[in-house]
């Protein structure tokens, strides 16, 4: 049987024990099931008045109600049966990365990770790098929209230190599936080196990203300096007039040049959305539809001469 991540899936209602079923799985995962640990997992998120779920998505198992209820020595038993579990399975992340779907197996080893990085975090110096790059798919792919903790960051930063071109192939994987989730980008900004820099550049120049994740993409390289950022944003403005999906990125490209580069770009763009009328509104309402920050900002960036000329 297996359990897959999904969001539309409805609370499962569940008939036993959870103490006695946690008890059970443990016996079972320290006679050698290492499938019982993930199973395990699934029984912490159980809550013992309904018998539902709570929390089930959560990446940090000591917010469940099965590590909570449970003894110092059964947790004790749940960091042991952690240590193993990293060791001994196998998340088979080629087999689903860029599928939109996550075994909750794999989903297990991350949250083992994170649970040794709280309890036991000198384990974690001693995995080889191996074992580093099994798991790393896991940082890119397996995210709790309610968690953005400072364990979790610290660990996508140890497990970026330790198999850095494990991330950036799953980057790459997920970008050619069309299945980057929309917090990958907010994440890899916790790890921005050069390989990063060099590795996004790459996507959106060699690929036909979507609109959002090329202006996305575009905005941190901007924000970061990355040499050849500002060409290749004044590149994309350029090939407005080849009609969709040209447009909708010249446009975003214009924009995130206001915003972001150096001096707002202005050299590369006030020719462009001065004189091309339409194309400046377009460019300008994409600015608004950010928000009010983008506007604030690009306000106080422009110098005066520059305000002038534009209005």
């Amino acid at each position: 049987e297996e359990y897959e991540l999904s969001r539309s899936r409805p609370k499962a209602v569940v008939t036993f024990s959870a103490e006695q079923e946690i008890e059970s799985l443990l016996q079972r995962f320290e006679a050698g099931e290492v499938d019982a640990f993930w199973r395990l997992q699934l029984v912490m998120a159980v809550n013992p008045v309904d018998s539902q779920y709570v929390d089930l998505w959560a990446t940090d198992l000591r917010v469940l109600l099965g590590w909570k209820s449970s003894a110092i020595e059964v947790r004790r038993r749940m960091i042991t049966a952690a240590k193993r579990y990293v060791h001994e399975c196998d998340p088979k992340c080629d087999s689903w990365v860029g599928s939109n779907r996550l075994p909750f197996e794999a989903a297990a080893g991350y949250r083992a990770l994170l649970l040794l990085s709280h309890e036991e975090p000198a384990f974690l110096d001693e995995l080889s790098q191996t074992i580093w790059a099994c798991w790393a798919p896991l940082a890119l792919t397996y995210h709790d929209p309610g968690e953005q903790s400072e364990g979790v960051r610290r660990l996508f930063g140890g497990i970026y230190a330790k198999a850095p071109d494990a991330v950036l192939e799953t980057l790459s994987t997920l970008l050619t599936a069309g299945t980057i989730p929309s917090f990958v980008l907010d994440d890899i900004e916790i790890v921005w080196d050069d390989r990063v820099a060099d590795r996004l550049m790459g996507m959106i120049q060699g690929a036909e990203p979507s609109q959002d994740f090329f202006s996305s993409v575009l905005a941190a390289l901007l924000r970061h300096r990355v040499l050849g950022a500002r060409d290749l944003a004044a590149n994309a403005v350029k090939l407005r007039i080849a009609g969709e999906p040209f447009r909708s990125k010249a446009t975003s490209a214009a924009s995130d040049l206001l915003r972001y580069a150096d001096d707002c770009g202005w050299g590369l763009v006030s020719p462009t959305i001065l004189n091309d009328h339409e194309f400046g509104l377009e460019v300008f309402a994409r600015i608004a539809s950010i928000g009010g920050e983008g506007q604030v900002a690009l306000s106080k960036r422009l110098t005066e001469d520059q305000l002038t000329e534009l209005y």
